[in-house]
């Protein structure tokens, strides 16, 4: 089973952000990437940090796996459920929905307390603090 974990960090004082994601194949992780992001909102970040791994997984000729985010709100963005109303949100869903035409992706919803989400959240700290 082929999954996803991605956060992203919104910009700090500095103005830096962050965008980190994990690919995970049968509970190993074999790929992983962070981003420095220059004055980006948290949810653009998470948007970046999403299709940063959706991007990766075609592009290395997966159609079926799940991404897991920890924003409810992106969540609920991709699911349908919320409407986007900032035209850059906008930009990213379409970006990442038009990734998913013919595949077969899942988004899921989980918790900052998952073990993989903590992880993507310290490659973000971790990048910030080197850059």
């Amino acid at each position: 089973m082929i999954e996803s974990y991605s956060d992203g960090s919104g910009k700090n004082p500095l103005g830096k952000g962050a965008a980190s994601f994990l690919i995970v194949k049968d509970k190993t992780i074999i790929h992983q990437e962070s981003f420095i992001l220059k004055d980006k909102t948290n949810n653009e970040a998470e948007y970046v940090a999403l299709y940063s791994a959706v991007k990766y997984l075609v592009d290395q000729g997966y159609d079926t796996f799940t991404c897991y985010v920890d924003s409810e709100l992106i969540y609920k963005q991709l699911i349908g459920d919320y409407k986007i109303n900032v035209p850059e949100l906008i930009m990213w869903n379409n970006r990442i929905k038009d990734l998913w035409t013919g595949k077969a992706i899942n988004f899921q919803w989980v918790p900052r307390t998952n073990v993989y989400i903590k992880q993507v959240d310290g490659l973000n700290r971790r990048i910030m603090r080197i850059t």
